[in-house]
């Protein structure tokens, strides 16, 4: 297995993701690719410690994991729309979005620039929440 193909960009989350909500004998294969990047990013004699099992494979797990390794990017909106985690996590785990958070933070609000270029803007309406 190359490291160098096995990071956490969007094609290799989304193969770890794809076992998790399959079949529990993949769980294996996720567990490997999530041991090669922790592997990479260990201290040296630190990898030990920083391997994990099978067992640990779960959806949250793997969303912990991507939060640790793309701390700071805008990635982590994305994998948690995509997830359906983001007002479950965002309420759970910041303190600052939880009393904020609703329901129609799934969408982005679409620029104002956009609707106003548009000839048909009585087809295209600003999603919901945003008005």
């Amino acid at each position: 297995m190359n490291p160098h193909t096995c990071s956490f960009g969007k094609r290799s989350s989304k193969e770890i993701e794809k076992p998790l909500k399959g079949y529990l004998m993949h769980l294996a294969k996720a567990a490997s690719y999530v041991n090669v990047v922790r592997s990479r990013a260990a201290l040296p004699g630190q990898t030990s410690a920083m391997q994990v099992k099978a067992s640990d494979m779960t959806l949250d797990f793997i969303l912990d994991e991507r939060a640790r390794e793309f701390v700071g990017e805008q990635l982590r909106w994305f994998d948690l729309k995509r997830t359906g985690k983001l007002i479950e996590r965002a309420t759970k785990y910041n303190p600052f979005a939880s009393p904020n958070i609703k329901a129609y933070h799934g969408l982005r609000p679409i620029p104002r620039v956009e609707i106003d270029v548009l000839q048909n803007k009585s087809e295209f309406l600003q999603n919901p929440g945003y008005n």
